[in-house]
């Protein structure tokens, strides 16, 4: 049982970083996301591919 206890303390205590990174994840992710459906609604990869010249860059 005490190498058990320490195990559920160890993550109890990291517990609160866990959650930080989970969260940043996710909001990376549904940035992401967001952003796909973006660059298919303006078509921007099929224009970068062919090398348009008229492309606006940033």
């Amino acid at each position: 049982m005490p190498f058990s206890n320490r195990l559920r303390k160890d993550a109890l205590r990291e517990s609160h970083n866990r959650q930080e990174q989970n969260e940043a994840l996710t909001k990376a992710v549904l940035d992401f996301t967001e952003g796909i459906g973006i660059i298919k609604t303006y078509n921007l990869l099929g224009e970068i591919r062919r090398g348009n010249p008229l492309m606006f860059t940033a």
